[in-house]
Formats: structure tokens, C-alpha cells, sequence
């Protein structure tokens, strides 16, 4: 269960076979730190931040 959501565990085992799939492949975010670009952290703190206040999770 997420978020109060319940989750099957077939999508569950789905999502990990397709992921599995994937697992050689390099999000851009890494290709940027491999790169020494600079990474755009702040959105995904910031969606995190959101989703702790709006569920009050500490």
C-alpha cells in the first residue's frame, strides 16, 4: 500500500520485470554527473518536500 493506495502484486512484479529491462540504461540525470553538468536536484527535493507536507510523513 502507498500512500493509502493498495497496490497488486502483480503490477508489482510487472514493474520489476520491465525495470530489469532497463537496467543498463543511464537516466540523464546520471549522464550529467558523469558529465560534471550540474544536476536539477532542487525539483525533485522540492516534490518530495511537497508530498511529506501534504501527508505529513516525518
Amino acid at each position: 500500500m502507498a500512500l493509502g493506495i493498495p497496490i497488486k502484486q502483480d503490477l508489482i512484479d510487472k514493474f520489476f520485470t520491465i525495470a530489469e529491462s532497463a537496467r543498463n540504461h543511464k537516466t540523464s540525470m546520471l549522464q550529467h554527473r558523469e558529465q560534471g553538468k550540474k544536476m536539477e536536484i532542487e525539483s525533485l527535493y522540492k516534490a518530495l518536500l511537497a508530498i511529506n507536507n501534504d501527508h505529513e510523513i516525518s
